[in-house]
């Protein structure tokens, strides 16, 4: 990881650097059948519990982990990665991943992807984030769209999930965009 000591705290969402002990918070997480079908990598969930993953990222040169933590019950709640990230062309790849159904409520969503976003934007001063989403989650569509990014290419039949394939969708969100954002300037 580039700096293992990153902390941003929100109103009700705070973030920070994964460590090491956070695998057996991870091996607690439950599997949600019905969210998987709307997350590009179906085996996300499966990734992280493996303890290779955890160690992998703490060396990983070029991403930053962040675990998503409720502020006011201190649970952990998720995480939200900032992956592939490319210092000469400044750009990132991001994610977000809740892991307690009871926070995937907009407003946990919106303040971890915002944190991490300001982060990205403000602190490693980026130009452009990139991530996919799946034609099928209108709602996840609609929740990156309101943060400002915009849908830059499909990819049709690419992700198959319950036996059928799933066009996927590139979404990209530009530091100027984010910076005008009805999600930034609400924040």
């Amino acid at each position: 990881m580039i700096n293992q000591q990153i902390t941003c705290l929100g109103k009700k969402i705070n973030i920070r650097s994964l460590k090491k002990s956070d695998e057996k918070i991870f091996a607690e997480w439950q599997e949600m059948e019905e969210y998987n079908r709307y997350f590009p990598n179906i085996n996300f969930l499966n990734e992280i519990k493996n303890k290779s993953w955890i160690s992998s990222k703490l060396i990983d040169k070029r991403g930053i982990y962040f675990m998503i933590i409720d502020a006011n019950t201190m649970s952990n709640i998720g995480i939200t990665i900032l992956e592939n990230i490319d210092y000469k062309k400044l750009i990132a790849s991001w994610g977000i991943y809740i892991a307690k159904k009871q926070f995937m409520k907009k407003e946990y969503v919106f303040e971890a992807s915002n944190l991490v976003l300001n982060y990205a934007f403000k602190n490693l001063r980026l130009e452009k984030i990139y991530g996919c989403s799946l034609a099928n989650n209108i709602q996840g569509r609609n929740f990156h769209k309101r943060i400002g990014f915009i849908e830059e290419a499909f990819f049709n039949n690419q992700i198959m999930i319950d036996d059928y394939y799933v066009d996927l969708i590139w979404i990209s969100l530009c530091n100027k965009d984010f910076l005008n954002s009805e999600s930034y300037k609400n924040y």
